[in-house]
């Protein structure tokens, strides 16, 4: 459907009852969302857009740019979020531990800091921000001690001053 999707097409599984129980889409923003439930008759179950520690909100708005993270044209804001709890779609963040955005999450000092207090790795803290949002993290590994790791975010919990302090880096 693109940035700013156009009415779905009569051939869109959004379209056609019946073709899909459950769509996803990506990189959509709060209005882009707006037009497509207008339009389609499958709502979609997932957003998944660019989000991560220090790249939330971005310093751009993600125009003539190649970073989409943080930025409100890309869905990768709060008002997407808000829009996405409201009308019970699932965020998911892609590159939450900020490889696609260049963002050095792992190396932040407000990570670490954080990390340190609990005796988890950065990369923990910064999954653990996110799903303790209710924003699902999707991320990848080829080792499986960093699988183990990312599994592990169940035995911890940030504090309210953690999360503002997580939510304000930049």
């Amino acid at each position: 459907l693109g940035r700013r999707p156009a009415p779905p097409c009569k051939h869109c599984p959004a379209s056609l009852p019946g073709l899909a129980r459950a769509i996803g889409v990506s990189n959509f923003n709060a209005s882009a969302l707006k037009r497509l439930l207008r339009h389609a008759r499958t709502k979609p179950a997932v957003v998944q857009n660019a989000l991560s520690v220090a790249g939330h909100p971005a310093p751009h708005r993600g125009e003539g740019t190649a970073c989409s993270e943080g930025a409100p044209l890309y869905g990768s804001d709060d008002a997407t979020l808000r829009f996405a709890r409201r009308h019970r779609i699932t965020f998911a963040a892609y590159s939450p531990l900020g490889s696609i955005s260049r963002v050095d999450v792992l190396g932040h000092p407000v990570v670490r800091e954080v990390a340190a207090a609990h005796g988890k790795t950065p990369a923990q803290v910064a999954l653990k921000w996110l799903v303790q949002q209710g924003i699902a993290a999707v991320t990848n590994t080829a080792r499986p001690k960093h699988a183990a790791e990312a599994l592990d975010l169940g035995s911890f919990t940030l504090s309210a001053r953690e999360m503002r302090a997580l939510s304000k880096a930049r």
